[in-house]
């Protein structure tokens, strides 16, 4: 997490205003979703919910933590460097030696 605030706090750090926004944005919905998932821990460890509001509690945070493997990899592949020519068209030409395979 020290590399994603480090990124927020340099304006220089290479990466565009949009993505860095929207680094920023999937950043503070893990952060909230962490805080909630501990919340709703600590409602889970009390004895005196009854069994109804366990059940909400432990769908609460099956989906968090849904929410939290999803913004994790959100968040990892908007932290990848784009590469130099990835914006330009490429062009692949495979050739096959069938002289290579020869059997």
């Amino acid at each position: 997490m020290s590399y994603v605030e480090k990124c927020l706090a340099e304006e220089s750090s290479g990466l565009g205003f949009v993505k860095l926004a929207h680094i920023e944005k999937t950043f503070t919905e893990l952060k909230k979703c962490l805080e909630d998932q501990g919340e709703v821990g600590s409602l889970l460890s009390d004895p005196s919910l009854d069994m109804e509001m366990k059940e909400m509690c432990r769908a609460d945070l099956d989906e968090l933590r849904q929410l939290e493997t999803r913004l994790c990899s959100q968040l990892g592949s908007l932290l990848i460097p784009e590469e130099r020519y990835d914006k330009e068209n490429a062009l692949l030409e495979v050739l096959l030696r069938l002289e290579l395979f020869k059997i």
